[in-house]
């Protein structure tokens, strides 16, 4: 539990960082220049959901061994690459789409390029990070994430109140990845140990990489495609509002969901190939991490009902209207990502590619009904969540843990009915 705590604190602090400026950017714009940036960071997550999330995967097994660590390096040299290329081309066709439509807001494309450096930091903290995980160095991670954090956030926010502009956000996120990849390097170099003299298997790593990559992209698909339709047909300022209404609805408890699977992988490495140990060690931390996120979502629907309808202008209330809602999806989808390291440590992940294939699939009707309804499109997530969570548990199989998938068929209905509750009094 210390280790989720520590591993939960350095995952948080980075993205409420994050979501407090996107919040102060409502307050001074109007949701198609929260579109715009909406725009960078869905090229941003894709970076991250190919090219960082996968390697978490194998990286702390990787980092044991000589032949491991060429391994990532080989893996770190393609991210950095292809992450600057895919930023480079998506800023290239904002600005493009800005001259040719002469849209009012071209002028603020130019002030989100800090944004195309950040794949590069990011892949630079790769090795440091897996060596410490491996030792179980969760409250040092911690404490470089949240030093880096806080000191991107005193040099983004007086700029953003300054200039009520893009530029803060986008300095954000490229200031917290290079302060903390000097951080980890840092950190790892005092106490990470050297690699073993013993070989790894890396034919079978790269199987595994490459079926996470997949995977993992397949996943992002799933939670971002429906944005991708919202943008593309309904316009930036569309985009704009489902993206803060995400925002506030999935930033806690993703960050409590990635901070347990983090945990995870470290205690499912040892006990990979004793299917009961397995079993026990996902059933344990993913029943805390689903916990935790009952107590996220009672949180979100208690501030969107109370606080932030006086801190954001009223083109913003439907967003709020619905982030409880989002929120509520977030229970299913983190027991999901309990189970696709499951799914990992049983090399099983390949048999759930399908299943990933059906979430992009189910996300193309949820974009389109958010051109009708915000809020029907919330309750289509919340049900898609479901659904995957019950294929995923199938292809799991005798490695699925019972216990926590009873507990969310019980959380997730209770959770949704307080929403509704809320909704139907006008609270929210």
């Amino acid at each position: 539990m210390r280790h989720l705590i520590w591993a939960f604190a350095e995952r948080l602090v980075s993205r409420l960082a994050s979501a407090a400026l996107m919040f102060l950017l409502a307050a001074f714009v109007d949701p198609a220049t929260v579109g715009l940036y909406s725009w960078m960071i869905l090229s941003l997550t894709l970076v991250q959901a190919v090219l960082d999330l996968p390697v978490r995967q194998i990286a702390v097994e990787a980092v044991g061994s000589p032949d491991g660590l060429g391994l990532l390096r080989r893996i770190r040299t393609g991210a950095v690459v292809t992450g600057l290329a895919t930023m480079s081309v998506t800023l290239a066709a904002l600005l493009a789409w800005s001259a040719a439509t002469a849209d009012a807001h071209a002028a603020a494309a130019w002030l989100l390029t800090p944004l195309v450096l950040v794949p590069l930091c990011t892949a630079s903290s790769m090795l440091p990070t897996a060596q410490l995980q491996r030792l179980g160095e969760w409250r040092l991670l911690a404490g470089v994430q949240a030093r880096s954090s806080l000191g991107a956030l005193a040099v983004s926010l007086p700029i953003l109140l300054a200039t009520g502009s893009l530029l803060g956000v986008a300095l954000q996120p490229l200031l917290a990845e290079a302060g903390y990849a000097w951080g980890a390097h840092r950190a790892a170099a005092r106490r990470a140990a050297s690699p073993s003299a013993t070989g790894t298997d890396v034919r079978t790593l790269r199987r595994e990489w490459h079926a996470a990559v997949g995977y993992s992209f397949l996943g992002w698909a799933q939670g971002q495609a429906d944005r991708v339709v919202i943008g593309s047909a309904g316009g930036t300022a569309a985009l704009g509002s489902f993206t803060i209404a995400t925002t506030l609805g999935r930033t806690g408890g993703e960050a409590v969901t990635n901070a347990g699977t983090n945990v995870l992988r470290t205690r499912t490495a040892a006990v990979a190939t004793d299917r009961r140990r397995l079993t026990a060690a996902v059933d344990h931390l993913a029943q805390r991490v689903l916990l935790a996120n009952v107590a996220v979502v009672l949180l979100i629907a208690l501030a969107a009902a109370t606080v932030l309808p006086a801190l954001l202008r009223s083109s913003w209330l439907p967003a709020l209207h619905i982030a409880p809602v989002v929120a509520v999806s977030v229970l299913p989808a983190s027991v999901s990502w309990c189970l696709s390291i499951a799914l990992v440590a049983a090399k099983r992940t390949r048999r759930a590619l399908p299943i990933k294939v059906l979430g992009v699939l189910l996300a193309l009707p949820i974009g389109l009904s958010a051109l009708m309804s915000l809020e029907l499109a919330a309750w289509l997530i919340v049900a898609r969540e479901l659904v995957m969570l019950a294929l995923t548990a199938l292809v799991a199989g005798a490695v699925a843990p019972r216990r926590t998938l009873l507990l969310c068929a019980v959380m997730t209905p209770a959770a949704a009915a307080v929403v509704i509750c809320l909704q139907a009094t006008g609270l929210l």
